[in-house]
């Protein structure tokens, strides 16, 4: 195979993986939310939840709006790219366009004769899945005075459906545009509803860690250019603050140190996560103590249900994310953080269930945090490494798929379904 070749096989299978596995977390995660925090800590006391709960009011590996917004915005792009046969560069405003259109299956129960693209053909998608309060109100809002796409919302919420639909902006070839266009292309993307700084800036983040990802750098890597990026906007504390916790609980270190953040009283275990006077790792009461994560986590790898990350660490810091070290993930910065911990703490192909379970597993903003991991894991590992378990249950998953697939030909193969003059081959037909 050539290298060209295999780049080409490499980022379509990042593409696949990121759409596919946000979705798959997403799945996972949404149920979760209307647990007790009594129910949580049980599940995570037995290993952390690694399968679609069963007693949601919904069937097992069904998807939420964070989902659909997702494959909305990977429409828009879509749609933004065949406008460059007209002259005009990426116009990332037309994404705002496509929220339009996910507005509409929110409104109408089935799809009208005029709908647009694909998603909006799809019935299955004409259904309301918990879109929270701002993304539709902002959305309403704007249509009312034009609408205006492109323009900043007018509200002050940093919620975390701010992030979980912008990781397609950093899906587009990694040579296609420069480092910092996937940033703020995310993060323009994410004012459209969420007016707040610290939405536009954890937005920001993701897409730039996700756009070096798809490149082939490692997720530590891909988390220093974003921090290195965030650095240089007005307002990035909240966002780069909750990222340095997001990696010094993974590591087992005190934000901002190279050193342990363990203290005396933990013999054995100096700096693990979790233990008695560690930095920031929450509430552990009722939560499994270190002998019991031991034997828990060696239980688990042994069963063959966990991964061959440390199981030590890893059953610590999941202890200390589901007591809310790292907050509730209802929020864009805490959302971000918790899935970048997750996926730093189960970091190989064969962690991705470690790093979902570690993921949705605490009280909070579960389909949000499960969603950002998976997009971070897919993107980084590529669609073989998800969940095989839990992918072939997941609702919708030939059109999440196919979506990737047309995702990736628009902006590697253009030249072959559209062109000013030509080819038709009933592209721009599929995506009007």
């Amino acid at each position: 195979m050539t290298t060209a070749r295999a780049a080409a096989e490499r980022y379509r299978s990042s593409v696949r993986g990121c759409l596919l596995g946000g979705a798959v977390g997403n799945a996972l995660g949404a149920p979760v939310e209307r647990w007790s925090a009594d129910r949580v800590l049980a599940a995570r006391a037995t290993g952390g939840v690694r399968d679609y709960p069963t007693d949601g009011p919904l069937p097992p590996g069904s998807i939420t709006a964070d989902t659909q917004l997702a494959l909305f915005t990977a429409q828009g792009l879509i749609r933004a790219g065949i406008r460059r046969d007209r002259g005009i560069g990426l116009t990332v405003a037309v994404v705002h366009e496509a929220y339009d259109h996910w507005l509409d299956t929110q409104l109408r129960p089935e799809p009208a004769p005029d709908a647009v693209g694909p998603l909006g053909r799809q019935p299955w998608l004409h259904q309301r899945r918990d879109p929270g309060r701002t993304t539709p109100a902002a959305l309403t809002a704007n249509r009312r005075t034009g609408p205006r796409h492109g323009h900043r919302a007018d509200n002050d919420s940093k919620g975390s459906g701010a992030v979980t639909r912008v990781a397609p902006l950093g899906l587009l070839p990694p040579d296609g545009a420069p480092d910092h266009w996937f940033f703020t292309s995310a993060a323009d993307v994410a004012r459209y509803t969420h007016g707040h700084p610290t939405a536009r800036l954890a937005a920001g983040a993701l897409g730039s860690i996700v756009h070096r990802l798809v490149g082939g750098a490692d997720l530590d890597e891909a988390l220093d250019a974003a921090l290195d990026l965030l650095a240089g906007h007005e307002g990035h504390e909240e966002t780069t603050a909750a990222l340095h916790r997001a990696r010094a609980l993974a590591r087992g270190t005190r934000p901002g140190t190279a050193g342990s953040a363990g203290a005396a009283g933990s013999a054995g275990t100096p700096g693990t996560p979790g233990t008695a006077g560690s930095a920031g790792t929450g509430d552990t009461a009722g939560l499994p103590g270190a002998a019991g994560a031991v034997g828990m986590a060696g239980a688990a790898v042994a069963a063959g249900v966990a991964g061959p990350a440390d199981a030590v660490h890893l059953a610590h810091v999941a202890n200390a994310v589901a007591a809310g070290a790292l907050g509730t993930g209802r929020v864009a910065e805490e959302a971000l953080a918790i899935a970048v911990c997750a996926a730093l703490t189960a970091p190989g192909p064969q962690d991705v269930l470690d790093a979902l379970s570690i993921a949705v597993t605490h009280p909070g903003g579960t389909a949000a945090t499960g969603a950002v991991c998976g997009q971070l894991v897919g993107a980084r590992h590529g669609e073989t490494a998800l969940p095989p378990e839990l992918v072939f249950r997941l609702e919708g998953r030939g059109t999440v798929l196919e979506l990737a697939d047309d995702l990736a030909f628009e902006f590697t193969r253009s030249e072959r379904l559209h062109g000013d003059y030509g080819p038709e081959t009933g592209w721009r037909q599929r995506y009007s």
